[in-house]
């Protein structure tokens, strides 16, 4: 078969390719294959690769179970009844049943750099004058990858959490949190007393809460009745 070599160029340069000479011709569609076959065996080593990397980063992570030692930053005790008393001479008591302390477990971490971490807390269980079952009064919540350390409060029907560690040098980037230095109540006088205003639970009658790291809740306040229910020392 005769090539005109000038079509050749004429036709290459218009389809985009350029051969130089015949040799080009002859030898583009070997290299091409050979280019593939490497391609197919990098793809490879790189599934392989991904799966090895996979399994080894997935390991099983042992979590303790919570330290009783820790239950120092509990500020309540079995047994304990907390009364509150407002303007009219009423009584409210929360009545503190028992602890319920997170267990030892295990899981699977499949974090690439093997970062997984623990939670461990205690539940402070109780009732109060008005309900006579059992619920959670206050949860203390710790992790071990950081010093996270949340006190999640239920009074009546609102909920909320605090991290005095990390939250309190920051109180003033929150719009529901305040920090007062000092309080009095009745004769006590109560030191770096956090105070959380309910504006987003419309449901809910309580409007704020007084509280501390060291007491626990000192006062509470009513939306609707406008009571103000103070801690009996």
């Amino acid at each position: 078969m005769l090539f005109d070599v000038h079509t050749m160029h004429k036709n290459n340069r218009q389809s985009g390719w350029l051969f130089n000479d015949f040799s080009l011709l002859q030898f583009s569609s070997p290299l091409t294959g050979r280019n593939r076959l490497n391609m197919k065996r990098i793809s490879q080593q790189i599934i392989i690769l991904i799966i090895i990397v996979s399994f080894s980063c997935t390991k099983q992570k042992e979590c303790p179970a919570f330290n009783d030692d820790d239950l120092r930053y509990i500020p309540y005790k079995i047994g304990d009844t907390l009364n509150f008393i407002n303007q009219q001479g009423e009584l409210f008591a929360f009545f503190i049943e028992k602890f319920k302390k997170s267990e030892a477990y295990n899981f699977k971490c499949k974090d690439i750099y093997g970062i997984c971490s623990c939670i461990n807390y205690v539940d402070i269980i109780s009732t109060d004058t008005e309900n006579s079952s059992s619920y959670s009064f206050l949860k203390l919540e710790q992790s071990d990858a950081s010093d996270m350390q949340y006190f999640k409060y239920h009074i009546l029907d609102f909920y909320f959490e605090f991290d005095f560690r990390n939250e309190l040098p920051y109180i003033h980037d929150f719009d529901n949190f305040e920090l007062i230095d000092s309080v009095k109540i009745f004769d006590t006088f109560y030191t770096e007393v956090v105070v959380v205003s309910n504006l987003n639970n419309s449901v809910s009658k309580i409007s704020k809460v007084y509280f501390n790291k060291t007491v626990g809740i000192l006062r509470f306040s009513e939306k609707l009745s406008g009571k103000e229910w103070s801690l009996v020392n």
